[in-house]
């Protein structure tokens, strides 16, 4: 119902029903779908999802790795058209890529020298792309993850772990430091992240000061327009960061239509009436996450970082304010969220009897 409000606000204040309407307001519908994603994932059962979303990730991994290597050029694919095939999208893959690590680290059934090599392919991938929102993203899958499992309250493999992980930290950071300024093509995605003095921070788009600057522009473009804009903003279908000039801090891309920051855009679109529907829906949602990390479970946790990882990311990139972006969001939002059987499960009513409920398949669980 908030997502809706949402919606029709966009609608009502902005152009009417068009297709970029549409699509400004397709994050808000794919929100307003998790129940029913919730549902379906729980008819469909635990198990299979985890099972699909590992082998997805596997196949991401097999054409990302190469891509990013240059060993694999984007193609054309005459009957589709659009888009060549192999063509990085490089901060949504990147959140693939660390929730690859996750699920890959986390499968007991899958040869250990291949995952190894499955994990290391997926760790350059992220550091190739020098994308600074998809690297953001996927630590922060990752970390979430590790951070939850407590890894180092093992006492008998506590400490080793904790050794590796300062030993790595220690080997890194120096390697950063002096490649800082002039760094090699794997880093500058850990570049992006700090101001320096290097060519690619001190270009005039991209960057942190960059995006403070367009942030200023769309905001006080919205606050000084006619009406009732800073209330409910200039709706969807607009065109606010062209409009303010802000596109020229961002890509310099005509094409461009987000702020690369998800609460700017939403205020340039629906204003103080929107951004209060997107915070009960925020609060919502951190009442159920944190609901689920009381009792974790991984497919709830890997949810949890997957929603996570989106958001915080997309305070500077615009990894959540496209297609890409708000389908993950939705099915992290999905998976954390939905319930799933015990690990005893009652196949076509043989076996213990238990308190089941029963999905489409025929599968009966606790």
């Amino acid at each position: 119902m908030l997502a809706v409000a949402c919606v029709l606000v966009g609608i009502t204040f902005g152009t009417g029903m068009t297709v970029l309407t549409i699509r400004d307001a397709m994050p808000f519908v794919y929100v307003a779908l998790a129940p029913v994603m919730i549902r379906a994932i729980e008819d469909i059962g635990i198990a299979t999802v985890m099972r699909w979303l590992r082998n997805a990730v596997i196949v991401h991994t097999i054409w990302i790795a190469p891509v990013m290597f240059d060993l694999l050029k984007p193609t054309k694919i005459p009957i589709f058209g659009g888009v060549p095939a192999f063509t990085p999208r490089h901060d949504f893959d990147l959140l693939i890529c660390g929730l690859a690590v996750v699920l890959i680290a986390t499968d007991k059934r899958l040869n250990k020298p291949l995952a190894a090599v499955l994990i290391i392919a997926n760790f350059a991938s992220m550091f190739l792309s020098g994308s600074r929102a998809g690297l953001i993203a996927g630590l922060v899958v990752i970390v979430i993850y590790i951070l939850r499992m407590r890894p180092f309250q093992d006492n008998a493999k506590g400490p080793l772990r904790l050794s590796l992980a300062a030993a790595s930290f220690a080997v890194l950071l120096p390697v950063f430091v002096m490649v800082r300024d002039n760094p090699p093509k794997w880093a500058l995605g850990l570049q992006k992240l700090l101001p320096n003095g290097g060519d690619e921070y001190a270009s005039g788009q991209n960057t942190w000061n960059a995006r403070i600057s367009a942030w200023r522009l769309v905001t006080d473009y919205v606050d000084s327009a006619g009406g009732y804009g800073r209330l409910h903003g200039l709706g969807f279908g607009t065109n606010p960061i062209g409009d303010s000039g802000a596109v020229r801090y961002l890509s310099g891309d005509s094409q461009v239509r987000a702020a690369h920051n998800f609460l700017v855009t939403w205020y340039a679109f629906l204003g103080l009436i929107g951004i209060a529907l997107i915070c009960l829906i925020g609060c919502v949602l951190l009442v159920g996450f944190l609901l689920v990390l009381r009792t974790p479970r991984q497919y709830s946790l890997v949810g949890v970082s997957l929603a996570t990882g989106l958001v915080l990311s997309a305070l500077g990139g615009v990894i959540l304010e496209s297609p890409f972006g708000y389908m993950a969001f939705t099915f992290g939002v999905s998976l954390a969220l939905a319930s799933g059987p015990n690990e005893r499960i009652n196949i076509c009513g043989t076996g213990p009897e238990t308190k089941t409920r029963k999905n489409k398949a025929g599968v009966k669980y606790e």
